[in-house]
C-alpha cells in the first residue's frame, strides 16, 4: 500500500511522520482523534493508496465483518474503572493501548489480538503463538517488535458497562494488573478528556473495552474517478492518463475513448506520457476529487462538475494539477456544451532552475463505432482535430479536441492523426511520439479507414523556478457530418462552447460577434431593466474587473470606434471554482482576448 516511487521505497520512515502529524508524546502517546487526521493528510499528501476510516464504539459484528472483508483493523483500547471515593466519584479512565485485530470467534464470542504490549500466548494463556522465537525476549525489544513474531492473544468478550464502548474485553488485565502504570495518561481522545483519573489502586475493577476501531483498506495506485456533462464524460487517472471518455447521442449509441494520455517533456530522453500503460509514467501525488458547484445563468442553474488530480513528471522538478469541468445544461440553456469536457492542465516549476523548450501534447485514441473503419479531418486554423465512424455512413458521430488558445501566442504546431500501424508501444514510442510532434498538419493515409489515434501538439516554452504554465483543451463530440476542413455549423457549435466557457467576452447579444447590438444590449441591461447578458451576466465584463458597469460599455465603445484594446477573457469555470486553487485562478484570464486573434475573432460568423 506503499507507492513505489515514494522517498527511495524506504517505508521505516512512515511511522515516524505519522507520529509527529498527530503530535505524539513519548509520555502520553497520542490523542486518538490527532491520529485520524495525521493518517488522512499522510494519505492525500504522499500518497499512501489506502483508505483510512474510524469506527467509534463499534459493536462485535462490525469487528466480525470488517476482518472477513480481510481489512487492517487496529483497535483503541480504553482502561476504565468505577471511582467511589469522594469527591471524585464517577468513571475515570486512566489510559489506553492500541492493538491490531488478528482473529473473530463468533461462535465463542471472542477475538484474537497482536498486541504490542504483552506476549500473552507465549506465557500460556490462550492464544496463537507463530514463530520459534527465545521466549521471553528480555533485554531485546526488537525480537518483540518484529513482525516475524507475532502470536496472537485470545480474549472473549462481553458487554462493556463504562461509557467508551460496547464490547470490553473482561480478562485483560488478569494476572497483570501491577503493570497497568505502563498506560497511565496514555492514548486519550479528546472527548474523554473530562474522565482522566490516575491509576486505581490495587483490587479494583477495571474495564477494558474497544473504543474505538481504525479500518485500514488498500487503494489502486492509479484512482480512477468520473467527471461528468449532461451527455459527455471522461474517466482519469491521476498519472496522466485518461482512461475512457464517451458521449451518448440518445440512440443507444456509446463511443469514445478508451485510453489517452497528456504528454509533457524536453526530448525523446524525458517525455512522461501514460498512452498504453508503459513508462515513464507521471507520478501521482494526490487522490482524484470530484466536486460540483453552481453558477447561474439565463436558463436558471447550471451544475459545474469538477475532476482535480495532481501528479509530478519523473524526471524534471515540475508539478502539474489537472482540472476537468463539465457543464450540466438546465432546460432552457443552449445545449451545446452539454457533449463538451474542458481539461486544464496547470504545469509549475518546482525546481531552482529555469526548463528551458518545454513541449506538450494531448493524445486520444477514440473508438468511434467500429474503430476499425474509422476516418480523420482537421481545421489548422481552429486547431482542432477529428474522427469518425466511415460506416455509419453521413449521419455521422464524430469525436474530436480542440486546443484552446488559453495563453497568448501559444499556437498548435501539430496534429496528427496516428495510425494504428505506427510504432509507438512496448517501450519504444519515446522516439515515435516526439518525431509525431512535430509533423505539423495532416495524418498517415488521412483517407484510409482503419484504427486511429489522434493528437495536438503546441509551441515549446520555457519556464522559469515557481513560473506557472497554463494549457487548456476541449474533447468534444458532434452529431455530424462535419464537411471537409471544418464547417460554418461546427464552428458555431465551438464558437457556443467557448462563449459559454467565458470567452469573447462583450458578445451578450450571442450572435457570434461584437458590434453596436451589445453596447445598445448593455445600456438597456444596466439603465432600462432588459435582460441581462446572454448566457451569463458577467460576459459583459470586458475589462476584468469582476462585475458589469457602464466603464464595460465604455470600454466597448473604445474598442469598436477609437481603436482600444479587445475585451479580456476569464475562464468562467476555472475562475469561479471554489475547488481551484486561488494561484491557478489568475491563470483564467487571456488578455487580450480571442476577439484580438485574427485566426479566431470570427469563428462565431
Amino acid at each position: 500500500m506503499i507507492p513505489r516511487f515514494w522517498l527511495g521505497n524506504d517505508w521505516t520512515g512512515l511511522a515516524n511522520q505519522i507520529a509527529v502529524l498527530a503530535g505524539s508524546d513519548p509520555v502520553k502517546g497520542t490523542e486518538c482523534d490527532a491520529l485520524q487526521r495525521a493518517d488522512s493528510i499522510l494519505i492525500r499528501n504522499i500518497p499512501l493508496w489506502l483508505s483510512e476510516r474510524t469506527i467509534y464504539a463499534p459493536i462485535f459484528d462490525t469487528l466480525n465483518e470488517q476482518l472477513r472483508k480481510c481489512e487492517d483493523v487496529i483497535l483503541l483500547l480504553g482502561f476504565w474503572y468505577h471511582n467511589v471515593i469522594p469527591p471524585d466519584t464517577g468513571w475515570r479512565r486512566f489510559g489506553g493501548h492500541f492493538v491490531t485485530l488478528s482473529g473473530v470467534n463468533t461462535g465463542f464470542q471472542s477475538i484474537a489480538i497482536s498486541d504490542p504490549a504483552f506476549d500473552n500466548a507465549e506465557i500460556g494463556q490462550p492464544g496463537f503463538i507463530c514463530h520459534l522465537d527465545p521466549f521471553p525476549h528480555i533485554g531485546n525489544p526488537l525480537v518483540h517488535d518484529n513482525p516475524a513474531n507475532v502470536s496472537k492473544d485470545v480474549f472473549q468478550v462481553a458487554n462493556s458497562p463504562s461509557p467508551g464502548g460496547v464490547v470490553g474485553l473482561p480478562l485483560y488485565w488478569d494476572r497483570r494488573d501491577t503493570a497497568m502504570y505502563r498506560f497511565a495518561g496514555q492514548n486519550f481522545r479528546a472527548a474523554h478528556l473530562p474522565n482522566q483519573g490516575p491509576v486505581p489502586p490495587p483490587g479494583t475493577p477495571v474495564f477494558t473495552e474497544i473504543e474505538q476501531a481504525i479500518i485500514i483498506s488498500p487503494a489502486d495506485s492509479v484512482e480512477n474517478d468520473t467527471v461528468h456533462s449532461s451527455k459527455a464524460y471522461e474517466i482519469e487517472n491521476n498519472r496522466g492518463g485518461i482512461l475512457a471518455f464517451a458521449k451518448d447521442f440518445g440512440r443507444s449509441y456509446n463511443s469514445g475513448l478508451y485510453y489517452g494520455s497528456f504528454i509533457l517533456g524536453q526530448n525523446q530522453t524525458n517525455l512522461n506520457c501514460d498512452y498504453g500503460g508503459v513508462l515513464p509514467t507521471f507520478i501521482p501525488t494526490q487522490h482524484i476529487l470530484v466536486n460540483s458547484f453552481d453558477l447561474e445563468g439565463k436558463a436558471g442553474i447550471y451544475t459545474i462538475e469538477q475532476l482535480t488530480t495532481r501528479f509530478r513528471h519523473r524526471f524534471l522538478p515540475l508539478e502539474i494539477t489537472k482540472y476537468a469541468f463539465g457543464f450540466w445544461v438546465p432546460l432552457g440553456g443552449t445545449q451545446d456544451c452539454e457533449q463538451v469536457i474542458e481539461d486544464v492542465f496547470v504545469i509549475e516549476n518546482t525546481g531552482d532552475s529555469t526548463i528551458h523548450c518545454l513541449e506538450k501534447a494531448l493524445w486520444l485514441d477514440y473508438d468511434v463505432g467500429s474503430y476499425a473503419t474509422n476516418l480523420t479531418d482537421f481545421d489548422k486554423q481552429h486547431q482542432s482535430i477529428w474522427m469518425w465512424d466511415a460506416a455509419s455512413g453521413q449521419d455521422s458521430f464524430v469525436f474530436g479536441m480542440t486546443k484552446k488558445p488559453a495563453v497568448v501566442g501559444d499556437k498548435a504546431i501539430t496534429g496528427w492523426a496516428v495510425s494504428q500501424a505506427r510504432w509507438v508501444y512496448n517501450y519504444r514510442y519515446l522516439d515515435s511520439l516526439k518525431y509525431i510532434m512535430h509533423l505539423g498538419w495532416g495524418g498517415d493515409s488521412l483517407q484510409k479507414q482503419e484504427d486511429k489515434s489522434i493528437l495536438i501538439a503546441d509551441t515549446c516554452f520555457d519556464l522559469a523556478p515557481g513560473q506557472m504554465h497554463v494549457e487548456k483543451w476541449l474533447k468534444w463530440g458532434y452529431k455530424g457530418p462535419i464537411a471537409p476542413g471544418g464547417d460554418w455549423k461546427w464552428r458555431h457549435f465551438l464558437y457556443h462552447v467557448l462563449h459559454q466557457e467565458g470567452f469573447y467576452r462583450g458578445d451578450v447579444t450571442w450572435d457570434g460577434k461584437l458590434s453596436v447590438a451589445d453596447i445598445i444590449y448593455l445600456i438597456s441591461f444596466l439603465f432600462r431593466g432588459g435582460p441581462p447578458p446572454i448566457e451569463f451576466t458577467d460576459q459583459g465584463d470586458v475589462n476584468c474587473d469582476n462585475k458589469t458597469s457602464v466603464s464595460d460599455i465604455v470600454y466597448l465603445v473604445n474598442y469598436l470606434f477609437k481603436g482600444g484594446l479587445a475585451p479580456i477573457d476569464k475562464n468562467r469555470f476555472l475562475s469561479n471554482s471554489p475547488f481551484v486553487d486561488p494561484a491557478h485562478k489568475a491563470l483564467a484570464v487571456r488578455n487580450p482576448g480571442l476577439f484580438s486573434e485574427p485566426d479566431w475573432k470570427d469563428l462565431g460568423k
